[in-house]
């Protein structure tokens, strides 16, 4: 299940219009538009990312960066991060996403 976290953005302060969708084990992300400060800081065709059935919990973030949008576990390193768009756990042998409150940060 998608949960949306609504915020009031602005092309003077950031402001993004990604949507995020899922299927089986897919998270994607549409293509779209990240802006700061008036200065189109990403543009995006859009992403798709499996998601895999493990074995233990492990926890996951979707970040826009200055040159991608990426799949980061808790284990993960992250460099030149613009804005955290998604995050979530997974339990172990979870077989769809549809089992899983997927937390998304979308700007209004």
């Amino acid at each position: 299940m998608i949960i949306i976290h609504a915020v009031q953005g602005s092309p003077y302060t950031s402001l993004h219009d990604f949507e995020i969708s899922t299927e089986d084990n897919n998270l994607i992300v549409s293509g779209g538009t990240y802006t700061r400060n008036m200065s189109e800081v990403y543009t995006n065709e859009g992403n798709t990312f499996t998601i895999p059935s493990l074995g233990e919990t492990v926890n996951y973030e979707i970040w826009v960066t200055k040159n991608e949008i990426i799949l980061i576990t808790d284990s993960s390193q992250l460099s030149d991060p613009v804005d955290r768009l998604a995050w979530f756990q997974v339990p172990p042998n979870t077989q769809t996403l549809d089992e899983v409150n997927i937390q998304f940060m979308k700007t209004i």
